[in-house]
Parts: C-alpha cells; sequence; structure tokens
C-alpha cells in the first residue's frame, strides 16, 4: 500500500537534508509543500527543487494558512489532506515536505491528526529533520545542554 511521508527538510541548508529525506525525495512519486498564500512559493520547496526531477514527479503546493485567528482553517487542512488521501488512494507515496521537523510547530501536523483519526490504515513513516531550535544553538555557538544539565 502507499504511504504518507512526513519529510522534514532542515531550516534551509539543504546539505543539512538527512540521507533519508533525499532518497525519499528522489523516489516518491508526489511530493506535497505547503505555501502561507495561494499563489506563495513554498519555502520547504525551494530547499528540495534541486532533487526533484519534474518530468516523473508530480509537485503539489496547497495553501496552510499562517495566522492567529484560527476560524476556518480546518477548512485548508481537509482540502490539503483529501489531495494527500486522493494520490494514495491511486497508489502513489506522497512525500510532504516540511521546514524542521515534522513533529515540531510543523504544518504536517495539521493532517497527522486528520490521517490518524480518519485514516488509520495508512501508513505514515516520519523523516526527522534538523530543527531550528538546534540549528540556531549551533550557528550562535551555544550549547543547549551539556553532561546532566537539563533542557525546561
Amino acid at each position: 500500500m502507499a504511504r504518507v511521508y512526513a519529510v522534514g527538510v532542515g531550516p534551509g541548508d539543504p546539505e543539512l537534508l538527512t540521507r533519508k529525506a533525499e532518497r525519499i525525495l528522489r523516489e516518491a512519486p508526489v511530493i506535497c509543500a505547503p505555501a502561507a498564500t495561494a499563489g506563495d512559493s513554498s519555502h520547504a520547496l525551494s530547499i528540495v527543487e534541486p532533487l526533484l526531477d519534474r518530468s516523473r514527479q508530480e509537485v503539489i503546493i496547497r495553501v496552510f494558512p499562517m495566522r492567529k485567528d484560527q476560524e476556518g482553517l480546518d477548512e485548508f487542512w481537509e482540502e490539503a489532506a483529501a489531495t494527500v488521501i486522493s494520490r494514495i488512494r491511486e497508489g502513489k507515496d506522497v512525500a510532504f515536505i516540511t521546514i524542521g521537523d515534522p513533529f515540531l510547530y510543523s504544518t504536517f501536523l495539521y493532517l497527522y491528526r486528520i490521517f490518524r483519526d480518519r485514516y488509520p490504515d495508512i501508513p505514515i513513516e516520519t523523516v526527522p529533520g534538523v530543527s531550528s531550535i538546534t540549528a540556531a544553538a549551533v550557528a550562535a555557538g551555544v550549547p543547549l545542554a551539556a553532561a546532566s544539565e537539563r533542557i525546561a
């Protein structure tokens, strides 16, 4: 059965993609990318674009509005989920790309809840990405924790 891959593409540097993320992005027949507004480009897509072969891969950009007012957002999430599910039902793997890590403040989490609750038969594989938290700490030269220190 086809599956959904939630692929973290890191903080913006293509060289920080994991090898697994790169492999999945080269192999998946469908790539789904979030954008903040209609007609907007996808930052996540710009990171992985050089890996893609548009002659054999379908690239879908779905709107995930970034706003404080949550009213009406369910409609966007439902439409994006329906798009992914339709490709899965056609037997195509879908790689949903997201900045950073798919399970840390990610646009994928909205879809994950829908898939988990309504489509438990569809396999979901999560590919972690370098988060902005760790990337920023490294860039600043500030260790987050050492030895028995706690992060809280």
